[in-house]
């Protein structure tokens, strides 16, 4: 398909550059969403925070089930290879990192916006 190869090329480029980017989640059901919204805020529960607490922390990096555009196979999580060995989890940390700053400048090339 034409994403799969404007993918392929884009981690190409940056592989060029020294950026190993990883293809961490694309099309996402929506009970597999409602799944990882549940696991995200039970473990900001275990932490001390109220249920109202805990669904505002979760939803800071992930969308209610039934709003993602994952559920529409238009949205993508690119992240590093590196990011995937040593960070559990998506979080703002990640647009510090150099493939951030690569894709944040490349991605627009390959017909990508960075949301």
């Amino acid at each position: 398909s034409r994403i799969a190869t404007s993918y392929q090329d884009m981690v190409a480029a940056a592989k060029k550059e020294g950026i190993n980017l990883y293809l961490r989640s694309g099309y996402r059901a929506i009970k597999l969403q409602q799944t990882y919204y549940d696991a995200s805020v039970k473990s900001y529960k275990s932490q001390g925070l109220s249920d109202k607490e805990a669904s505002a922390k979760a939803l800071e990096y992930l969308q209610y089930p039934g709003a993602s555009e994952h559920h529409t196979g238009l949205a993508l999580d690119i992240i590093s290879v590196e990011w995937q060995n040593t960070v559990e989890d998506l979080n703002a940390k990640f647009e510090t990192t150099d493939a951030f700053k690569w894709l944040d400048k490349n991605a627009a090339e390959y017909g990508f916006t960075l949301r």
